[in-house]
């Protein structure tokens, strides 16, 4: 475990400390200091272009992975494009988006990332760019997507429910937009982190892993 940041500088530097600081009350988790944010410092820097979190509900991966990484994320790299995306367009917009935006635009993170303003102009929640012209949208999986470059994709729950991971046509539906919608949309260079609970052995993530 480390201490506490003292300084902006390691705010910047680290997603853990980023996460305890903006999130006040937050306590400290080894499985999630020690193994899940190590692993999105990776997707950060590059080192990592495909990333895979499996955990049961409760356990803050859509946390960690969506509303907190993608602020971090943009705020050290304000010319780049993010994306979230969920199986329905409300949950992308009205807690990805919306949560995502809130913390971009407080005061905590405006001191450590000044150059991730958002532009006067960024009322929405499912679009909004920075002052560098790194853009975030928040979409649902089945739509919306094309037309957008990206350097960070986002998918986080995109099975809904057990009728949905119990459908053979549904789960191939996922798996054909990620093969042919989500990849053609990454920059060089890209990521893609996938979030979500294992519903079935062959739920989209298990084609994925297939695949790759």
């Amino acid at each position: 475990r480390c201490s506490m940041p003292t300084t902006v500088q390691e705010l910047r530097d680290s997603l853990g400390q980023y996460y305890l600081s903006i999130n006040a009350g937050y306590q400290w988790y080894d499985y999630q200091q020690n193994l899940i944010i190590p692993a999105l410092e990776d997707v950060e820097r590059g080192e990592v272009t495909r990333l895979m979190i499996f955990l049961p509900p409760g356990h803050a991966k859509s946390d960690l992975s969506t509303r907190t990484f993608i602020p971090w994320y943009l705020g050290r790299n304000p010319k780049k494009n993010a994306m979230v995306c969920s199986y329905g367009a409300d949950l992308a917009s009205d807690d990805f988006g919306t949560k995502i935006k809130e913390r971009m635009t407080s005061d905590l993170h405006l001191k450590i990332f000044p150059d991730s303003r958002l532009t006067q102009d960024s009322r929405s929640k499912t679009h909004f760019t920075t002052v560098r012209g790194g853009n975030f949208y928040s979409v649902g999986y089945m739509g919306g997507i094309t037309g957008k470059r990206l350097d960070l994709i986002c998918l986080d729950d995109l099975i809904k429910n057990d009728e949905e991971a119990d459908s053979e046509t549904v789960q191939e539906a996922l798996f054909n937009t990620y093969s042919n919608v989500i990849l053609d949309r990454l920059r060089p260079g890209g990521a893609i982190v996938l979030c979500q609970h294992r519903w079935r052995p062959r739920d989209v993530a298990g084609r994925i892993l297939e695949q790759e």
